[in-house]
């Protein structure tokens, strides 16, 4: 996996300049109460450009809900 933030990384399905991982961020919250639990989590991928001049990458948004289960 290392090599996807090494200067050799290839994404061509994601951009057709060479770019590289540069920070990958994961946040997640839980609310316990005695009603349940509330998940919510977001991980994002910040790209960056290995050449002199890249064209700026699209930001890609996704939204959806995911289901948590707890268990015993």
């Amino acid at each position: 996996m290392g090599v996807a933030f090494s200067d050799s990384a290839e994404f061509p399905r994601i951009s057709r300049e060479p770019v590289k991982i540069d920070q990958v961020i994961h946040k997640t919250v839980l609310k316990v109460t005695e009603n349940g639990v509330e998940a919510a989590a977001v991980t994002v991928v910040k790209m960056q450009g290995r050449a002199k001049s890249v064209t700026r990458l699209p930001i890609l948004c996704f939204q959806s809900a995911v289901h948590c289960g707890v268990g015993r």
